[in-house]
């Protein structure tokens, strides 16, 4: 068996770094002959440095407890560095699809100068109004009017006004051009609102659409005012040929 290496000397060399508190503390492990065999260093760190009066007092404890943990062969353990962990975005969830309820908006008929003017009133049926209107529509386009929706009230004066002067001159050449389909109000009720006929004053003629529903546009009894075919007849002729 060969010699058993054993320690002759000891040598420490403590040396202290400025920047960041560091203190690194070396011992040194020699054979019979001098020779280095290994090293053992151990470096403290504190976040602050000790106070001016209690530095080397702390130096003397630190030395001490050191070399008896030297002396007995246990290396001091600095603790491991806390595991780096990469961050992950936060998940969110998927807002829910909804099903738009929107009607598309449908196209309307140009008028046309033409002699021609319609009129007829429109009996309920259970087959949807406006299933009922997009014929409507397309028989006023082949005739070549365009189509327009009066709903009125049988006790509504300006209604039973417009309704019995539909002959008079001056309006007969406002509705020019037009197929107006007539609804009463108590007949049709909800229906009308299905068809974008909101409820409003008496009479009004709502702009159609050949999908069945009314448009935006839409003129009341409220502008003109005595139910008069001279008041009535400028209004309604400006309306209906846009």
């Amino acid at each position: 068996m060969g010699a058993v290496p054993h320690e002759i000397s000891v040598r420490q060399n403590v040396q202290e770094k400025e920047k960041g508190g560091q203190r690194v503390i070396e011992k040194l492990f020699l054979d019979g002959e001098g020779a280095l065999l290994h090293t053992r260093t151990v470096l403290l760190v504190w976040s602050q440095p000790p106070p001016a009066g209690e530095c080397e007092e702390m130096r003397i404890v630190c030395g001490l407890i050191l070399v008896s943990l030297l002396g007995c062969g246990v290396e001091p353990q600095l603790p491991e560095p806390a595991p780096k962990t990469s961050a992950v975005p936060p998940v969110h969830p998927l807002s829910p699809v909804v099903a738009s309820t929107a009607v598309p908006a449908g196209k309307v008929f140009a008028w046309s100068d033409t002699p021609a003017f319609h009129v007829e009133d429109l009996p309920f049926s259970d087959t949807g109004l406006s299933a009922v209107l997009v014929k409507k529509f397309t028989l006023a386009k082949t005739k070549g009017l365009k189509p327009y929706v009066m709903v009125y009230l049988d006790d509504c004066k300006p209604c039973v006004a417009l309704r019995k002067q539909m002959d008079a001159p001056l309006l007969k050449e406002a509705f020019r051009g037009v197929y107006l389909i007539r609804l009463n109000d108590k007949v049709w009720g909800e229906a009308l609102e299905s068809a974008g006929m909101k409820s409003g004053s008496f009479p009004r003629i709502h702009e159609l659409a050949d999908n069945g529903r009314a448009t935006k546009r839409v003129i009341t009894g409220a502008a003109w005012g005595e139910d008069v075919p001279a008041n009535m007849a400028p209004p309604l002729q400006a309306f209906l040929r846009q």
